[in-house]
């Protein structure tokens, strides 16, 4: 497995750092966590082909963590740019709801039409392909999680804005890579 952090700040805009997002390439799978503001692009720069995604798990639902799925959804309709034939979405509980909210905003044009676009709300585990992904959590808001990508060798875990928690601890127990992502200034929890 190799990670990239593709980007490592806040919802304050900073020349040096991008909104949170990071891309995880396994011998058989793209996983992106999470896509905040100018990741779609973060994401070329790094040498990673958008059209190649197998799953994007979103951790919670703030904007600095999801604000590029729309643009990522929309290039992906063009039919000269193409794209895979099937994307997952993974999330939290009341991914449905928000990706329905989406689509009342932007109509058939958030649905790529070559694109099987599987929503997933996880709540515990699933199996994805060769991948293991376990969720845990964290209590940023009501609905967050964290991920845990598992190939049976290698196990990663991505929290977005993870404040310290016993689902959080639980679901690291004996990974490879642990990356929390948080945005609060020293001193706050």
């Amino acid at each position: 497995m190799i990670l990239t952090v593709v980007g490592s700040g806040t919802a304050v805009p900073d020349r040096e750092r991008g909104s949170p997002c990071c891309h995880l390439a396994t011998q058989n799978c793209s996983v992106v966590f999470d896509l905040g503001s100018g990741s779609v692009r973060q994401l070329w720069r790094f040498g990673i082909d958008v059209r190649t995604i197998d799953l994007l798990a979103l951790s919670h639902f703030h904007p600095d963590h999801t604000a590029d799925l729309v643009p990522l959804l929309f290039a992906l309709r063009n039919p000269e740019f193409g794209c895979q034939e099937r994307l997952v979405l993974a999330g939290p509980v009341g991914l449905g709801a928000y990706f329905s909210a989406l689509e009342g905003l932007y109509g058939d044009w958030i649905r790529p039409p070559r694109l099987r676009l599987d929503l997933r709300e996880v709540t515990e585990r699933e199996d994805f392909g060769s991948l293991r992904l376990s969720v845990a959590r964290t209590g940023h808001t009501a609905e967050s999680i964290a991920f845990r990508v598992d190939d049976g060798e290698v196990a990663v875990v991505y929290g977005g804005d993870s404040p310290e928690s016993e689902g959080l601890v639980k679901l690291a127990e004996g990974t490879d890579l642990l990356v929390l992502e948080c945005s609060f200034p020293e001193g706050a929890p």
